[in-house]
Order: structure tokens, then C-alpha cells, then sequence
């Protein structure tokens, strides 16, 4: 995935008031080990920060 997708998709979780919790896994994709970043919101707060996706900048 290049940069510009990670960003995207990254900006998409945190806009919807998930954030990174330090934990990650690598992934073997084609040779290479992929990062996958672990995120989480807290629950009380999810019920008024809807999951959309961001407007376009």
C-alpha cells in the first residue's frame, strides 16, 4: 500500500476517534514484512463520533 493510501486510510480511523495503541503486527506480503498498526476508541465516546469517512481536502 503506498503512502498516500496509508495516510488516507489512517486519517479515516482517527477522524472516527480511533487512535494508534501502540501495538503492532508484521505481516509477510510477497517477501516483505508489512506493517499492520492496532487501533482503538474508547467505547463511551464511539456512540458520538460516527464512523464516516472524512471529507475530501
Amino acid at each position: 500500500m503506498g503512502d498516500g493510501r496509508q495516510h488516507q486510510a489512517r486519517r479515516f480511523y482517527e477522524h472516527a476517534g480511533f487512535r494508534p495503541d501502540g501495538n503492532s503486527t508484521d505481516w509477510p506480503v510477497n517477501g516483505a514484512l508489512v506493517p499492520e498498526l492496532r487501533y482503538s476508541r474508547d467505547l463511551e465516546s464511539a456512540n458520538h463520533i460516527p464512523l464516516v469517512a472524512p471529507e475530501s481536502a
